[in-house]
């Protein structure tokens, strides 16, 4: 059988917007091949306009039980399985992606029997919502990436002071020095992160609930600025939350510091200026 070329080629630590489609399909195995060979399966999934996913990662929810795997297909379309991938990732026997012998998940929004398909999914850090599109950043060194944030939900009317405590409690359960690098994920509702994304993602989670509503603004305002708001600096690359605002300056919190959480660390307004990309707020 011929199958329709399907591809989406790796693009890694650049800046991206993608839109995320997702197709029911089948797993398909082609019996006149090795089952595997080198670490090449002779699986493939066929989505159901015919095309194919390859060259890269794709979430798949290929038994309709509402939580995606993923998987790494060759360029030919083949899924990979018991090896480790071209970005040396593990997969299992069943080709999933796995880290410390654990299968990571994510769940579906869509249908069930989907596979939700994009640039560099694997590596990103997608922002999901139920008609299928997502804008995202991609980011290197001290992150990886950090999507858009979803719009439901209520504003906070939560005071400065309410927020400062409610982040020194997470403080105590993630102490300077916790071990937080670009493997730590956290799936939050319809979206999820790796590295300092998915730092933001659970506080954020734990100042606001899972069904807030953020709004994003592009230009800096020192006096806008509020306990909890989460900064994106460093030319896309590393977020930050509010912890405190000062006269010319902010402390912040974040994750992936140096591989760490890290708590306190001093921003001058001149520096936040320089670094400043957008500023989510919940209020």
């Amino acid at each position: 059988m011929k199958k329709l070329l399907y591809s989406i080629g790796l693009s890694m630590l650049a800046a991206l917007t993608f839109s995320m489609s997702a197709f029911a399909g089948s797993w398909i195995q082609e019996g006149s091949r090795p089952a595997n060979s080198g670490g090449v399966s002779n699986w493939w999934w066929r989505n159901n306009d015919g095309s194919y996913p390859a060259g890269g990662w794709y979430w798949i929810d290929g038994d309709g039980n509402g939580t995606c795997e993923c998987y790494y297909f060759n360029s030919e379309g083949y899924m990979l399985a018991s090896t480790t991938t071209p970005d040396n990732y593990q997969v299992n026997a069943d080709g999933a992606w796995i880290k410390n012998g654990t299968v990571q998940l994510f769940p579906n929004q869509w249908a069930p029997g989907t596979v939700l398909t994009a640039d560099n999914v694997r590596d990103l850090s997608a922002s999901l919502n139920p008609v299928g599109t997502s804008s995202s950043v991609s980011g290197s060194g001290m992150s990886s990436g950090l999507a858009a944030v979803r719009n439901a939900g209520s504003a906070s009317v939560m005071s400065d002071s309410e927020a400062y405590a409610k982040l020194m409690q997470i403080q105590a359960e993630y102490p300077n020095g916790t071990p937080w690098d670009n493997n730590e994920m956290y799936v939050s509702g319809n979206r999820y992160g790796y590295g300092c994304a998915a730092f933001i993602f659970m506080v954020q989670d734990r100042l606001y609930g899972a069904n807030a509503k953020f709004t994003t603004v592009n230009t800096l305002n020192m006096s806008d600025l509020r306990v909890g708001d989460h900064l994106r600096v460093r030319n896309n690359s590393h977020s930050v939350i509010v912890l405190s605002v000062g006269d010319g300056y902010i402390t912040v919190a974040e994750g992936n510091y140096n591989n760490s959480v890290h708590w306190g660390r001093t921003m001058t307004e001149s520096e936040l200026r320089s670094e400043f990309v957008y500023r989510q707020t919940a209020y």
